[in-house]
């Protein structure tokens, strides 16, 4: 098993990210928190040429359910998904949250199969 997903998309950064946004929100995820790597090097006047997208998603209530298994939930979540250009092609990735947290947790492997599957199919419609 793969410990990362890459998806290619033919759409710009700024798009994915929205399309994506809006398709993770049907599905009752809500995005937290996003930053881009280029502007935020900048900042500290160092270049970087590509965008490259960084966002954190959440559904509430798995959130909840993973912290009251246990507390180390908390160092993988919420899950982290990337859009970044490499090579003139913009990308959609992501860790397998799955697989990490069944390795901190076995019994959340089944709840972030769950998770795993909606992502996947928010990424799928979003790429498109």
């Amino acid at each position: 098993m793969e410990m990362y997903y890459k998806f290619k998309t033919n759409k710009n950064v700024e798009t994915t990210f929205v399309d994506l946004k809006e398709s993770l929100e049907k599905r009752g995820y809500f995005v937290q928190w996003q930053m881009n790597f280029k502007d935020k090097l900048l900042e500290q006047k160092v270049h970087f040429e590509n965008d490259y997208l960084m966002f954190e998603i959440c559904k509430a209530e798995y959130l909840k359910k993973a912290l009251d298994q246990t507390l180390l939930a908390g160092y993988i979540m919420p899950c982290k998904i990337v859009v970044y250009e490499d090579g003139g092609s913009v990308y959609i990735g992501l860790i397998n949250f799955r697989q990490l947290l069944g390795m901190l947790d076995p019994a959340l492997t089944e709840m972030f199969a769950v998770v795993e599957k909606e992502v996947m199919a928010a990424i799928e419609e979003g790429a498109k």
